[in-house]
């Protein structure tokens, strides 16, 4: 089987969907499955190269023009479009990582009129709703969108959606969740000295860009209560973002500056470190499809306190492999966090089950194992 996965985004400039994409696409080629991925050419990268063992197409797209953002996207699909007419006899299968961004609708397109077979990953249902809110040009790439042969999305909760609300049919359908790599064994008393993390404090991480709807300032207010109780804790913000200038004046407002570190984005290896050598891992998100961070979190065997909404609760059962808090009550938030830093048997418990579910049911291999399923189901019907 032959597979072009595509999306405009693509490592080192990458989200949720698009590291899926890439970490499913070294795992397939690892497997003999011929794999390759087409994307956007950005700043600082190859027309074409070979990542982790992927070969990559990128294309060229727009100028950048202050407020004219669709200029380059209308020069990215007349590239794209004209690479996949051009190599469509190439592969069996096109598979589109996101369905909000132009690579899905031209994908659906090309395959019809030259019989290969689509699958278009839905994200979350804000995706899908962002897609539709387009006005026009959202309604017609939605009727594309809409063509394609097999709908996967993450979650029960978007595929409801797809289904009730967006007519998509139960055998066109699929839930396959994110993946997850299970972190190799790092020395944690070697990473926090080199952190510079004494062996006395208590860390809590939070990884996450800065977004109104990622909520990082609840978990700042909630330090206020937790920063007297527990002296020797420090809250570790990981990413970068419009709000986090926000935050970070809030933490000075507090008086927090001294317990609260702000570390700005970091590649993914050193993330890896950071969670392995933290004590907790919290996220406070108002709306998720399914967050990789919180999965890598759970592979690395931390104890987790996350926001209350129906995504979190799908990956970690209330008690069982993680505390939960209201979004926007932040004592709420300090309490559960408290509640980890003071009782290591909770701790220990919650973070056992969490590395469990994970190997259990988001495993690269159990992912890679369902969507190669899928293609073989694809290629095998009428």
């Amino acid at each position: 089987m032959r597979v072009l996965v595509g999306s405009f985004f693509f490592y080192p400039y990458e989200g949720g969907a698009e590291k899926q994409g890439r970490l499913l696409a070294r795992e397939l080629v690892r497997r003999g499955v011929h794999v390759d991925y087409v994307t956007a050419r950005l700043p600082g990268t190859k027309a074409r190269e070979v990542v982790d063992g992927v070969q990559v197409y990128r294309l060229p797209f727009g100028p950048q023009v202050r407020g004219l953002h669709r200029i380059q996207e209308i020069f990215f699909y007349w590239h794209l479009r004209k690479f996949l007419l051009s190599k469509a006899s190439d592969y069996d299968i096109f598979q589109a990582q996101g369905v909000f961004d132009i690579v899905a609708p031209t994908m659906a397109r090309v395959a019809r009129q030259n019989k290969v077979r689509t699958i278009l990953r839905y994200a979350s249902v804000s995706e899908i709703e962002r897609l539709r809110a387009k006005s026009l040009i959202g309604s017609v790439i939605w009727r594309e969108v809409l063509q394609g042969d097999w709908h996967v999305t993450n979650s029960p909760i978007t595929l409801a959606r797809m289904i009730t609300d967006y007519g998509l049919t139960e055998d066109r359908c699929l839930i396959i969740p994110n993946a997850v790599e299970m972190p190799e064994p790092i020395d944690r008393a070697y990473v926090r000295k080199e952190l510079d993390w004494s062996s006395d404090l208590q860390i809590v991480v939070c990884v996450s860009k800065f977004d109104p709807l990622k909520n990082q300032a609840v978990l700042i207010k909630a330090w206020q209560n937790i920063a007297r109780q527990f002296p020797f804790a420090r809250f570790v913000l990981i990413g970068s973002g419009r709000t986090q200038s926000d935050c970070k004046a809030l933490s000075e407002e507090l008086g927090l500056t001294e317990k609260i570190i702000f570390t700005g984005a970091l590649p993914n290896p050193q993330v890896k470190r950071y969670l392995a050598a933290s004590d907790i891992f919290v996220f406070p998100s108002k709306s998720e499809g399914q967050s990789n961070v919180l999965l890598e979190a759970m592979a690395s065997s931390l104890p987790c306190a996350v926001s209350d909404i129906p995504a979190n609760r799908v990956v970690a059962r209330p008690d069982i492999e993680a505390l939960y808090f209201a979004p926007d009550d932040d004592a709420a938030a300090a309490t559960a966090i408290s509640r980890l830093l003071s009782d290591s048997s909770l701790a220990d418990r919650l973070a056992l089950a969490a590395n469990s579910k994970v190997q259990c049911e988001y495993s690269l291999t159990s992912v890679a194992d369902q969507y190669a399923n899928l293609y073989r189901k694809i290629l095998t019907s009428d």
